[in-house]
């Protein structure tokens, strides 16, 4: 199939255009990834894993947010190994290479890292193009998890590294407790709310990882400050504008929404 076969095929599913030409190219990126050597030492994360753990009720990400692990993040090393995993032979031949110079420099409020262009290419010269902001993995005490991600173009599944839902809420914090009311990021705090709404977690291991991202890193000082930000933010009324006007993915009441979340931080200390 053609890279524009594809395009068609995502469409038929129900997305629109330029999403569906952001959907194939990540689908071939995990095609791919999943038969090369390196498929143990990429870890997915952000809102690739959200769309997947939502069923697709969120809406799919322009880009694809990964960690590399034990892999150095060097311009020459991305695109040795980037431009070997895209010249496998999946069986459609279409592969993908590094755009040499367009590699940036990435800074989260986390970590840094860096933004690589994906080129793909079919066997009738059509090209898309995708966006793959690249960290290192640094949290080795976290234990990781496996995803089997959906394909469309596909009749089989994806099975992926991924962190855990326990480390995708506490990372959702981080715009919160860095940035306090400031933060303009509520579609985490409606990722959190579906997260503990429809999957189990360890509360021992969000606390490590608390521990792990903010104790230890003197960004607070304890899980009581922890928690007590965490509420003060929520019974906020310049927060609660603010998750008003932004995108409600998850259709449930903003109040409940609240309260789901503050019961929760409040479990914390239990």
């Amino acid at each position: 199939m053609t890279l524009i076969d594809l395009v068609k095929l995502i469409r038929n599913d129900g997305f629109k255009q330029n999403r569906a030409r952001v959907k194939v190219c990540q689908e071939i990126f995990m095609m791919k990834l999943a038969m090369s050597y390196y498929k143990d030492s990429v870890l997915f994360k952000g809102g690739t894993i959200m769309y997947q753990l939502s069923k697709e009720i969120r809406r799919s990400t322009e880009d694809v947010d990964i960690d590399l692990i034990r892999l150095s993040i060097t311009d020459q090393n991305l695109v040795k190994v980037l431009n070997q995993i895209g010249s496998i032979d999946t069986g459609n031949g279409i592969s993908f290479t590094v755009v040499k110079d367009q590699i940036s420099a990435l800074k989260h409020e986390s970590y840094e890292g860096k933004r690589v262009i994906l080129l793909f290419k079919d066997k009738s010269d059509n090209t898309l193009k995708l966006k793959l902001d690249i960290g290192i993995h640094t949290n080795y005490q976290i234990r990781q998890s496996s995803i089997l991600f959906d394909l469309i173009s596909s009749d089989e599944g994806i099975e992926l590294l991924a962190n855990p839902v326990e480390q995708m809420i506490v990372e959702k914090t981080s715009s919160f407790i860095g940035f306090g009311i400031l933060s303009t990021r509520m579609k985490d705090l409606y990722d959190i709310f579906y997260l503990i709404s429809n999957f189990k977690y360890s509360k021992i291991m969000i606390i490590d990882i608390v521990e792990a991202l903010f104790i230890n890193t003197k960004k607070i000082k304890s899980l009581n400050q922890y928690v007590d930000m965490m509420e003060d933010l929520l019974q906020s009324d310049m927060l609660i504008n603010n998750m008003e006007r932004s995108d409600n993915w998850t259709g449930s009441d903003i109040s409940l929404i609240i309260s789901k979340l503050n019961s929760f931080f409040r479990s914390l200390l239990d």
